[in-house]
């Protein structure tokens, strides 16, 4: 039997939909709700799914469900309409993080080159998957960056799509580009290819480690002139250990170069000095109410368990196979990301 979603509260509001809080009736787990109404909202909302649903990795947030619902309620509830059906209004269901956004985390203050490194390396891990499966994200920012148990996981896809469709929009008039202080010269025209990710990443990591964004301008006319005529550096950046801070440095400028052909490849960012340091003591990066649920003592079901799931579902994809545990075995949506990749290892 499907679930009913009850909306507790309302998380956000964008251009396209409304997310909850919302929490299943069939397992008593909250679940971020994503509700957008109207036929062009609609149709975003049903291209997002299209693609987060196909993706899954510890560091992109979980895709759980999508579906039609003929009322999305905060009141009455959110009940899912038969497949192929169609309503009045348009639902995903993902993972509900409750550490808080990336952004939230840098208005507490600037992180420790620690927390840089950490947050940085899970970032362009789940960047590197993206482009394993030909997506570009288009708008990576630290408002899209969700902690869920200490691990940063890239969010909304609300703007993501396929490279090779990218091909034959490039340089058209119109459309969404992103968000303009995040932007890189080539998305100003409706240009994008992997390295308009890494511009975007690049602007992140700058801001975490300076403070302030490497382009500077009040309006988008600024900024496009800023990006075309300003050399961004790190004078007067106060940081500790000052031969780490030029292995950053130094990968920050080649990342938010105004020549894409000049940027690094996300597996070069991986490879980078900088990200080479000793294993870090995840005690000291871990912030107030976060905990780790991937010990072996926490597993949510036995392997030879999850083996009997795998055989009972057949052949599929590792996605749909997350998917099969979620609408089937919601007691198993808690499940975090990396229990789940590492079961799925051990059970092929």
């Amino acid at each position: 039997m499907n679930a009913t979603y009850f909306p507790i509260r309302e998380l956000g509001k964008g251009a396209f939909g409304t997310v909850f809080d919302a929490k299943s009736s069939a397992s008593g787990t909250h679940f971020a709700v994503k509700v957008a109404r109207g036929k062009h909202n609609r149709d975003v909302l049903s291209k997002e799914a299209q693609i987060h649903s196909r993706m899954i990795h510890p560091n992109i947030l979980q895709f759980v469900t999508s579906f039609e619902s003929e009322n999305c309620s905060q009141r009455e509830g959110i009940v899912p309409l038969p497949h192929g059906s169609k309503g009045n209004c348009s639902v995903m269901v993902i993972e509900l993080c409750t550490g808080n956004t990336l952004s939230a985390r840098l208005q507490k203050g600037l992180p420790s080159l620690d927390q840089i490194n950490l947050w940085g390396y899970e970032i362009a891990s789940g960047l590197l998957y993206l482009k394993e499966q030909g997506v570009i994200h288009r708008d990576i920012k630290p408002e899209n960056i969700l902690f869920c148990n200490n691990t940063a996981k890239i969010s909304d896809f609300g703007l993501a799509d396929y490279y090779e469709d990218l091909l034959t929009t490039a340089g058209t008039v119109g459309g969404n580009f992103g968000t303009p202080y995040f932007m890189s010269l080539e998305a100003f025209g409706n240009i994008f290819d992997y390295s308009t990710d890494i511009f975007a990443f690049g602007v992140v990591l700058y801001l975490m480690y300076a403070n302030r964004y490497p382009y500077p301008g009040k309006n988008l006319d600024q900024l496009r002139e800023s990006l075309r005529k300003q050399t961004p550096h790190f004078q007067n950046i106060k940081r500790e250990e000052k031969d780490r801070n030029l292995d950053l440095e130094t990968l920050i400028l080649r990342m938010i170069n105004r020549d894409s052909t000049k940027r690094p490849q996300i597996n070069e960012v991986l490879s980078h000095p900088f990200f080479q340091q000793k294993e870090l003591d995840a005690t000291v990066i871990m912030e107030e109410g976060d905990s780790f649920d991937d010990d072996e003592d926490d597993m949510p079901m036995s392997l030879d368990d999850f083996k009997k799931h795998r055989m009972e579902f057949g052949n599929g994809t590792r996605e749909q196979f997350y998917m099969y545990l979620a609408n089937l075995h919601p007691f198993m949506t808690p499940m975090s990301m990396q229990i789940f990749t590492r079961m799925w290892a051990k059970a092929v």
